[in-house]
This record gives structure tokens, C-alpha cells and sequence, in this order.
């Protein structure tokens, strides 16, 4: 007959619960597991820190070889695959020997994201929320909640003070998708009426990508509507100049007409 203390003595352990990880990448860049900030002398290197948000990124399991030619493009095979195991040894002392082994799995020498463990990664709330929104028409009311989801995840550019390709390539994307929800958002707002938003929304766009002919005009008409001229002609001619000094080229008809229209009437004082 077992005693009680044979029974407790011999139980099989129980598991321990996989990590929480939050990672950030969407301006400053941090990563939290199980409520620990892992800061930047604990990842001793940012190629380490690279290697774990590629990962992050990835769809799939990433071999060596993938890992070194996006990392480390421009250097020799023998070179690279020792800068990759001697980053990878330091990934594994930032998020800690027994974390490292459940949320990164190395299968075969591929390596993949432990798909049960707890993760909230912002790229990845930020792609789902737009594409949530587009299950629904531009003109629907119901793709609105997902855009301003999408609007408050994005914090800044991806990887700002990485500058490997992969990683440029990627914030060219996603900062390309954050500017058409910042458009779609504006037409929301103007729609609505709402246009010291809608003017908040298209000064933001500009602030990111200052070439957009079609941001100016918006702006623009939102001041005309606003009922301030001197706004709408400062936006036209800040485009206007900016084409000129840029590109070497004049603006379109219907911004110069847009000024012909702010300014035939009488005379606009710049304030």
C-alpha cells in the first residue's frame, strides 16, 4: 500500500506554462517576456536582437543559410555562419536558456516560433487589423474600428535603427500600409464632417511622405471647407515648392487651379 508523501514524492512534475512575449517593433523597439523588459545590454548585440525579430516575421522556419544571407549579406559563408552562432548563443542568454528553448524551436536546423506560445508581436496586430478591415467595402462603417486599430499599433517605423535590406524592404511595406489607412481614415473623417481630424490625419501622412499630390489637394480642400483660406494656400504652394526644389518639375493643373480659386477672389494674407 502507497503512503500519502510516496504518492506526492512520485508524481510525474508539472509542466511549466509557456512564456508571455510582447514584442514591439513599430518605433521603439522592445521585447517583454513573462513581464521582464530584456534590455539592450542583456541582448549584447543588435544582430542578435535582429535574428529574433526576423523570426518574429517570418511565415515559415528559417534555415542557417536564410538567416546568414539576410543578416549578414555581405560576407563569406565560413564568416557568416559564425557570426550566426555566436549571436544565436547570445539570443538564447537574453531570453534565457529554458525560455529560448519554447519559443524558439530548432527543428532539423530550421529554425521556427514556438506557434503555442502566448505572442503579441504589433506587426503582426497591425497586418491582422487591416486585414479585418478589408472584409468590408473602403465605404463601410465596419472596417472604420480596424483602421483606428491598425492607426494606434503603428508607433513609428519598422526596426528604425536596423538597416539591413530585408529590413528596409519591409518598412517601405509597412509604412506604405499605414499610409492608406491614414487615407482611408481622412475620407472617413470628411465624410463625417469631422475635419480638424481629417486635417490631423492628412498632416501626419505628409509629415511621413511629403511627396504625395493627392494628401496636399485633400488638406487643401479641408481647409477651404474649414473655412481657412490662408491654410489651403499655404499647403498648395508648400507642395508647389517642394515639386519645384525636388523634382525640377511644376505642380499639376488642379493644384494651380486650386490656388487660382483661393487667390482670384481677393487677396489671401499668409499668416
Amino acid at each position: 500500500i502507497k503512503r500519502p508523501e510516496d504518492i506526492l514524492t512520485h508524481s510525474p512534475p508539472i509542466p511549466e506554462a509557456l512564456p508571455e512575449v510582447k514584442a514591439y517593433a513599430l518605433g521603439e523597439t522592445r521585447v517583454i517576456v513573462n513581464s521582464r523588459i530584456i534590455g539592450d545590454s542583456e541582448w549584447r548585440s543588435a544582430k542578435a536582437k535582429e535574428i529574433f525579430f526576423y523570426l518574429l516575421c517570418q511565415n515559415k522556419s528559417a534555415n542557417r543559410e536564410e538567416i546568414v544571407t539576410c543578416i549578414w549579406p555581405d560576407v563569406s559563408q565560413a564568416k557568416g555562419y559564425s557570426l550566426f552562432h555566436s549571436n544565436m548563443y547570445r539570443l538564447r542568454r537574453a531570453l534565457f536558456d529554458t525560455v529560448f528553448d519554447t519559443v524558439i524551436l530548432n527543428q532539423n536546423g530550421s529554425y521556427t516560433l514556438n506557434p503555442g506560445v502566448s505572442l503579441w508581436f504589433d506587426v503582426r496586430e497591425f497586418e491582422n487589423n487591416i486585414s479585418q478591415a478589408k472584409r468590408y467595402s473602403s465605404t463601410s462603417q465596419y472596417c472604420i474600428p480596424y483602421l483606428k486599430e491598425a492607426e494606434k499599433v503603428y508607433n513609428g517605423p519598422f526596426l528604425k535603427d536596423f538597416y539591413s535590406e530585408w529590413v528596409e524592404t519591409l518598412r517601405r511595406e509597412l509604412e506604405h500600409k499605414y499610409l492608406e489607412v491614414l487615407a482611408s481614415l481622412a475620407i472617413y473623417n470628411q465624410k463625417e464632417g469631422k475635419l480638424l481630424q481629417a486635417i490631423e490625419i492628412l498632416e501626419e501622412s505628409l509629415d511621413i511622405d511629403p511627396f504625395q499630390e493627392e494628401i496636399y489637394y485633400d488638406l487643401a480642400k479641408c481647409y477651404l471647407a474649414s473655412g481657412d483660406q490662408n491654410s489651403a494656400l499655404r499647403v498648395c504652394r508648400k507642395y508647389s515648392n517642394i515639386i519645384r526644389e525636388e523634382m525640377g518639375s511644376k505642380p499639376s493643373k488642379r493644384i494651380e487651379e486650386l490656388i487660382g480659386g483661393i487667390t482670384s477672389p481677393k487677396q489671401v494674407i499668409i499668416t
